[in-house]
């Protein structure tokens, strides 16, 4: 079935689905919920974004351990299991990303220094719920790659200042 998904929008939202109906006295496919998980998990991007709940439950025998208890009625499993891939499902619409986003990742990646996309990244999640934080990741990302550069270029500078 996900071979005919064309976008990771109808990946998520399949996987959305898929577990809807296991919560819900439904059954889905194993392997099915394996391999989206998978591609979730692997991609940088989309990771953090994943519910915890998929993060960390490898399987649907899992899953349903884990769901079961926490909800006792569907229509429970179900508002949690959608509120939870909101923000998945908001970053693959394009809905939580400027244009220059994605430009700007592209570009911080060819530094090649994990630490400073990882510093992009926090700013990007918390520019709206966050504004300060945000600013503060952006200007911490600033400092990361002015030192990258000076480093690079072997010109000594004060590491306190």
């Amino acid at each position: 079935m996900t071979d005919d998904l064309d976008s990771d929008f109808e990946r998520a939202q399949y996987l959305q689905n898929m577990l809807i109906s296991e919560a819900t006295i439904g059954s889905a496919e194993d392997s099915d919920y394996q391999l989206l998980r998978h591609h979730f998990v692997d991609q940088s991007e989309t990771n953090n974004l994943l519910p915890a709940f998929v993060r960390t439950n490898r399987d649907l025998a899992q899953f349903w351990q884990f769901i079961k208890y926490k909800f006792k009625h569907y229509s429970e499993r179900r508002e949690f299991i959608y509120s939870e891939f909101i923000p998945l499902l908001d970053y693959l619409e394009g809905k939580k990303s400027a244009p220059s986003d994605t430009a700007i990742s592209d570009a911080l990646r060819s530094f090649d220094e994990d630490s400073v996309h990882s510093v992009w990244s926090r700013a990007l999640e918390r520019r709206k719920s966050d504004p300060e934080g945000a600013i503060t990741a952006a200007r911490t990302l600033l400092e990361k790659a002015c030192k990258h550069i000076l480093d690079n270029r072997s010109i000594e500078y004060d590491e306190k200042r």
